[in-house]
């Protein structure tokens, strides 16, 4: 795989995380604008997991929120 190849892969797995992210927080209510934001600028795929990991077992946004990342 060529390098742009990979760089276009890695950004398609960046995008996805972060859709997951915001839909499983939209099932626990209305996501704050700041918070949308804030994991949408995130880029790194291990802080992503994690947060996807974190997201699905909360109960609440505010609990996610509470989060330190």
């Amino acid at each position: 795989m060529t390098l742009l190849g990979q760089m276009l892969r890695e950004d398609g797995k960046i995008e996805g995380k972060i859709e997951c992210i915001l839909d499983l927080l939209g099932d626990l209510g209305e996501i704050p604008i700041a918070l949308k934001e804030r994991i949408k600028k995130e880029t790194n795929i291990e802080a992503l997991n994690k947060l996807h990991r974190y997201a699905a077992k909360c109960k609440s946004i505010d609990e996610f929120m509470q989060k330190d990342w």
